[in-house]
């Protein structure tokens, strides 16, 4: 089966290689991620974990040049020195300075729209897993990263623990990038292709009732091929060890927003039913552009 997605039905040539899908060596490689005891994994630490996994991902897969802070930065900057300067500036500007800024922005612009819908999804639904393709075609990806997501901590207050997030956020990256396994089955180049995320989520009466403006829409269960390169990325946490810090204290903030509380009747319910959700747009990946070399992102 040439295809990862039910999107379109299988015609007589990937049939016969369904047929001899036993006979094709296994390409999934497990870590695991253990998340330390100081870190309490909310849906909002749960979401920051993933998206910073994300851009790491697209980093060391060769889809951006750089790491995605060193690009946000520059971008910032250009957009200042726009704002700044009169309109006469773009005119001094060389052509191949601004082509390559609209790609890089645009990308970047569509990524941080992308992550903050996941932040989204992880404040409002109980997520299970995060699949990521990166391909010409989510039929046929070249790579699939799996990020399998565990239970999480629901009753604490997301507010009280955004220290020791910033604190300790950073420890669990650097076990995973730096970790034998990563290296092995992550930390290795692709051409410049396409990335498009998907998610799991367990179902409840509003998550059918999508928004024109959320960046998730509903499509077919994900199916990962046993011949692409898949890593699976399991996260270790016991929330029940964390204790219950917040479950007793009162906050009165009237900018608390309940969008950011999950319904805990979800959790009760003893058959689950998962939707799965796809991003509507996807990240084109870029390389670096050079002139008299130097990178024009040091020259806008």
């Amino acid at each position: 089966m040439c295809h990862c997605h039910q999107i379109e039905p299988a015609n007589c040539v990937q049939q016969a290689l369904l047929s001899n899908r036993k006979k094709m060596p296994e390409t999934v490689q497990d870590l695991v991620i253990r998340v330390t005891d100081e870190l309490i994994l909310t849906p909002f630490a749960s979401a920051s974990l993933v998206n910073e996994i994300l851009k790491g991902l697209l980093y060391q897969k060769s889809q951006i040049p750089y790491p995605y802070s060193w690009l946000k930065e520059a971008i910032e900057k250009r957009r200042k020195k726009l704002s700044e300067s009169d309109a006469n500036v773009s005119k001094k500007l060389n052509f191949t300075h601004e082509n390559h800024y609209r790609t890089v922005s645009k990308a970047c612009d569509f990524l941080e729209v992308l992550m903050k819908g996941i932040a989204k999804e992880f404040s409002e639904n109980i997520i299970k897993e995060i699949v990521v393709m990166l391909g010409t075609s989510p039929n046929c990806p070249k790579e699939v990263v799996t990020i399998q997501i565990p239970h999480i901590d629901q009753e604490h207050i997301e507010r009280n623990h955004i220290s020791e997030l910033n604190k300790h956020l950073q420890k669990v990256l650097r076990h995973i990038f730096l970790s034998q396994t990563w290296m092995d089955s992550v930390n290795t180049s692709l051409t410049c292709t396409n990335t498009y995320v998907y998610l799991k989520k367990l179902a409840n009466e509003s998550t059918f009732h999508l928004s024109s403006n959320d960046i998730f829409e509903l499509c077919e269960p994900v199916i990962i091929n046993s011949n692409v390169k898949h890593s699976k990325l399991h996260i270790s946490y016991n929330p029940s060890s964390k204790g219950d810090c917040c479950r007793n204290l009162e906050i009165f903030d009237d900018d608390l927003k309940e969008s950011s509380k999950v319904n805990s009747e979800c959790l009760s319910s003893s058959t689950e039913k998962f939707i799965w959700c796809r991003s509507k747009g996807l990240f084109k990946g870029f390389k670096d552009c050079f002139v008299n070399q130097v990178s024009v992102c040091e020259l806008w």
